[in-house]
């Protein structure tokens, strides 16, 4: 699995596109699959959709729950169950998108396409109009593809922006959206393997740009995928943009495996995500992209528009060419140009707001937050204010990882900007919104910079102004201050403080049901628990750890990976404690119940907690006397860390074999020993990590202790080959 932060990843993409420019190649190097994260926050989630539906349900009297808690499963139960006909659901999926506001993720990837460079196509699950209407205001008339009857109006090779429905649109009453519906438009049957064939055709030719999507691994998009990938090498990289950092853990390995597919991920912790805005916005800025021509001159370009749709030009002088009489609109809108740009010239401040607009269309960060130095709020209305901080923010959110300082500073001037320094005024809703991500972005940076009592600071006040705020976004930030501000206490030594914040965080949000709180809530829950070990309470701890077992060991599974890792680190912790307190049994039954769960995960931050109950359960077999039942332990140990290469645990691979090394010292096996520690010091001995030094050096006295042994058979024990040290 090959991961990208998204600078690198965006740098990839110019430089595809800048080698086929190079050579003559006049097709773009990819096309986009659009999921439903581009058009996120205007339609809902399919979480927020499936809540809403069982809520419909159960007013309807149908309450029968869901036999699987496979996403796609529950999603579709309680879909069917509140709209049991296939137009009441395309009239529900309509309701929620018809002339809704385009979002802004959609009017960045139209403003992407139809500048044509890195692709023209669009293959979307999605049953929303947004990115047609997106490209129709910006002038482009797209070729939209919205049942398998229209797919031969698209053609892989042409100049025109495409965009193909593969699930069809909510004007359809044969829209796919459950299990069974999307199932059957991803087989042959049915007519519909034009879909799947014109998916494999450009999959042939270009490679997709993939963000927003979560990747159902039965529908058409996957299933074209991964006939393209089978045994095959790719021209150019694929590239999927992950909203949160465990997303591509889900997906199946014939795709997280190939050696073409790069998943670009949030960089920082838990609480950081890769929205499709900043992704888009991020492109765009790479590129150099112009703003779109209806902003340049907008009179002219309507005027335009409207010549290029009804055809008048000095070949058609006939009344019958325009019996609508069109030309005299256009000549009112011409006219009204000329008016325009007669004007007085206009104020300074009119001007610098404009410019600000425009940098922010050319998602030219580093300019909006400069613009923004140069203001005076004082001169600004309510609107005029409103406007500005959102562009601020999203410049500031939308900044390269590397101009951390920057992004400080736009933070910083939100502050200014909405108001929160100059009196006790109420702020707007926008304002206040603005504030409260920028208190919580403010922290997350002062963080990483090392300034750990200014980010305490601006998570309490994150905490402070958005305490009121009840929408589902404000609560989630709400709940990522609280989380990250335990994280940044406890790098400050302030243990008791951060265990009443994590309490804090599972007293406001203990009861909610999101995936991303339910995540954090277990990290939480589980660093409370270490807290509080590291207070010395061990009994305390117990108790936090079993409780995080019992609240959340039924969710930690592969659809729901957040929550495996602090499930896992909990029972870990409480085998320590248990075996501590001499009960070993006990504690070698929690490792083997790690094993259970967790061992066929591929989830990086599990190899860690995985391979300590491994370990640890060969110490406390030892410990028992069963030292047959311990190799077993340090052999699967060490094969599971060679099959999950890590160098990060190193220490803990080279810690395993000494352990396994000084075992067959004990049992008078010193050539095995040996063998173990020179292993040991061929493998590890070069390395710069100083855990792994330490454990190096214990192998270099342990194989003259085993030289000896060999010479002198009495020697073997005077080594520490009892230690019941576990590994850290």
């Amino acid at each position: 699995m090959r991961e990208l932060d998204l600078d690198s990843a965006v740098r990839e993409i110019v430089e595809a596109y800048a080698y086929s420019a190079q050579r003559g190649v006049v097709t773009p190097p990819f096309f986009f699959v659009a999921g439903a994260g581009v058009s996120y926050p205007t339609i809902p989630t399919a979480v927020e959709l499936q809540e809403e539906c069982k809520r419909e349900a159960l007013k309807k009297g149908r309450s029968t729950e869901p036999t699987s808690t496979y996403p796609m499963d529950v999603y579709s139960h309680w879909f069917e169950a509140a709209w049991p006909h296939s137009d009441q659901r395309r009239g529900f999926l309509e309701e929620k998108m018809k002339q809704k506001r385009i979002s802004l993720a959609t009017l960045r990837l139209a403003q992407i396409v139809q500048d044509g460079r890195i692709g023209r196509i669009v293959v979307t699950p999605n049953f929303d109009d947004f990115l047609s209407r997106a490209l129709s205001l910006f002038g482009v008339s797209p070729v939209v593809c919205d049942h398998p009857g229209t797919i031969r109006r698209l053609d892989v090779n042409s100049p025109n922006r495409q965009i193909l429905h593969v699930h069809g649109s909510y004007w359809f009453y044969d829209c796919c959206n459950l299990k069974g519906e999307i199932s059957r438009r991803a087989s042959p049957k049915d007519s519909v393997a034009t879909v799947s064939s014109f998916l494999s055709h450009i999959l042939w030719e270009r490679s997709p740009i993939i963000l927003g999507y979560s990747g159902w691994e039965n529908d058409v998009i996957m299933t074209a995928l991964q006939a393209r990938l089978i045994d095959q090498v790719l021209p150019f990289n694929i590239y999927w943009f992950c909203y949160r950092s465990t997303e591509h853990y889900r997906l199946p390995r014939w795709l997280s495996d190939h050696e073409n597919v790069r998943f670009v991920v949030p960089t920082g912790n838990e609480t950081d995500a890769l929205t499709a805005e900043k992704v888009l916005s991020c492109l765009i800025s790479r590129l150099g992209m112009a703003a779109p021509s209806i902003f340049k001159d907008p009179l002219r370009f309507f005027a335009k528009q409207l010549q290029d749709a009804i055809d008048i030009s000095e070949h058609h002088e006939e009344s019958s060419a325009d019996p609508y009489h069109f030309k005299d609109v256009i000549d009112q809108v011409l006219t009204a140009d000329v008016f325009v740009k007669s004007a007085p010239p206009k104020e300074p401040k009119v001007i610098l707001l404009e410019r600000l607009r425009n940098a922010h269309r050319r998602a030219d960060s580093v300019e909006v937050i400069r613009i923004c130095k140069t203001i005076n709020v004082e001169d600004l209305n309510q609107a005029d204010k409103d406007g500005l901080v959102d562009a601020l923010m999203m410049a500031a959110t939308n900044l390269p990882d590397a101009e951390i300082a920057l992004e400080l500073e736009g933070y910083e001037l939100v502050e200014v900007l909405a108001g929160s320094k100059g009196g006790d005024q109420r702020l707007s809703d926008t304002c206040l919104g603005a504030l409260v991500h920028a208190y919580f972005r403010k922290g997350i940076v002062l963080r990483k910079m090392s300034r750990i009592s200014e980010a305490i600071l601006a998570f309490e006040t994150c905490i402070k102004h958005g305490t009121g705020l009840h929408d589902m976004p404000g609560c989630s930030v709400i709940a990522d201050a609280l989380f990250c501000m335990g994280l940044a206490q406890s790098d400050k030594g302030l243990l008791e403080q951060a265990i009443e914040t994590y309490d804090e965080l599972w007293a406001r949000f203990g009861s909610c049901k999101d995936a991303h709180l339910r995540q954090l809530l277990a990290r939480a829950r589980t660093n409370s628990g270490v807290t509080i070990e590291k207070l010395g309470d061990n009994e305390k701890a117990l108790s936090v750890y079993r409780d995080v077992v019992k609240e959340f060991g039924d969710e930690a599974n592969e659809t729901n990976i957040g929550v495996c890792e602090p499930v896992a680190k909990a029972l870990v912790n409480t085998s320590t404690i248990l075996a501590k307190s001499g009960d070993n049994e006990s504690a070698i039954g929690l490792c083997e119940d790690v094993k259970k769960r967790f061992i066929h995960m591929e989830f990086a931050p599990l190899r860690d907690p995985v391979a300590k109950a491994l370990a640890n359960r060969g110490i406390y077999s030892e410990k028992q006397g069963r030292h047959k039942e311990a190799f077993d332990a340090y052999d699967e140990a060490i094969d599971y860390l060679e099959r999950m290469p890590d160098e990060d645990l190193s220490d803990l691979s080279a810690w395993v074999l000494n352990r396994k090394g000084r075992l067959f010292g004990i049992d008078k096996r010193p050539k095995e020993a040996l063998a173990v520690f020179e292993r040991i010091i061929s493998r590890f001995g070069a390395m710069d990590n100083p855990a792994v030094k330490k454990e190096v050096a214990q192998a270099i006295k342990y194989r003259q202790i085993a030289l000896e042994f060999i010479k002198d058979t009495s020697q073997i024990e005077k080594g520490d080959a009892s230690s019941d040290e576990e590994p850290q």
